[in-house]
């Protein structure tokens, strides 16, 4: 049975492929659970991605993208699961490339797994699965590349402000040794509109 919250609807920033759905004429209104309600309506799977942070003591390395998908904001390094590569090889793989580390997959700790959905995007290019790692240890330090520029923050510090708008509510789950599986759904302005457990 599908759950039934009491949401805000910004009518301007919801798919117009939902809006026949959910007639709003108030403020607040009552709704049916719109993530399921768009899941219902792709063709595509969802793109598989990697994001990881390596920890050292009391600090998370976080990554300011200078260039690309997210640029602007800070972000765990990771990035595309190339064809042929499993979630592991493609973490290796981003951490040598944006930031000059080497890892093995025996010290990756899988934290979270997350889905991203962003209706506003009609070919579904942007909508991901997620594979989140923690990394404890490593080679290498982090060095600044023509995508990422490294930068460790206090893992009880972190530049909320200045990161996708879903960070707050799983990153420092995760940091705090917390596994999360969660999916979120984006409006037009990439703010979270709903998100919830899978």
């Amino acid at each position: 049975m599908s759950r039934s919250r009491i949401f805000y609807i910004d009518l301007d920033s919801y798919s117009t492929k939902l809006k026949h759905k959910y007639p709003c004429w108030i403020r607040f209104c009552y709704t049916a659970d719109m993530l399921a309600e768009y899941k219902i309506t792709l063709s595509k799977p969802l793109n598989p991605r990697t994001v990881i942070f390596l920890l050292k003591k009391d600090k998370v390395l976080l990554g300011y993208k200078k260039t690309g998908f997210g640029k602007g904001y800070y972000v765990g390094i990771g990035g595309k699961v190339e064809d042929g590569e499993t979630t592991e090889d493609a973490a290796i793989r981003e951490l040598k490339e944006e930031v000059g580390i080497d890892a093995v997959s025996n010290n990756l700790t899988e934290m979270a797994i997350l889905n991203f959905y962003f209706p506003e995007v009609k070919d579904e290019s942007w909508n991901q699965e997620v594979h989140a790692y923690i990394v404890k240890e490593w080679k290498g330090e982090p060095l600044e590349t023509e995508e990422i520029k490294p930068a460790w923050f206090d893992i009880k510090s972190l530049p909320i402000e200045e990161m996708w708008d879903d960070a707050q509510y799983w990153i420092p789950s995760i940091l705090g040794g917390e596994k999360v599986y969660e999916e979120y759904l984006f409006d037009k302005n990439l703010k979270v509109i709903e998100h919830q457990k899978f």
